[in-house]
């Protein structure tokens, strides 16, 4: 849950939250962020998207202003990689 105050239609990612929204399907209806909490993409990657994590560190990287930010994140690849690790590139090649 986030702490202190984003306004309604604020974007998490942009207010300095871990938030997947930005390459994630919306066809989970934004249950978390209804509820003060950032997405966690498990509504799947945008149609088109061949690796979910890439896109979803891409997007977390340009929302920062600093990008040394993104080496500060724990265990990067369960967090950008919780629902789709198997159907990633990293996955095809863990798979071999």
């Amino acid at each position: 849950m986030i702490e202190g105050g984003v306004e309604e239609e604020a974007c998490l990612l942009e207010a300095g939250y871990l938030c997947l929204g930005p390459v994630t399907q919306g066809d989970c209806g934004a249950s978390c962020l209804k509820v003060n909490v950032p997405c966690r993409g498990c509504g799947g990657p945008i149609p088109g998207v061949r690796d979910y994590g890439l896109r979803a560190i891409s997007a977390i990287a340009s929302a920062l202003e600093n990008e040394e930010l993104v080496d500060r994140i724990e265990d990067p690849v369960r967090l950008f990689y919780r629902y789709s690790l198997p159907g990633s590139m990293i996955g095809k090649r863990l798979g071999k």
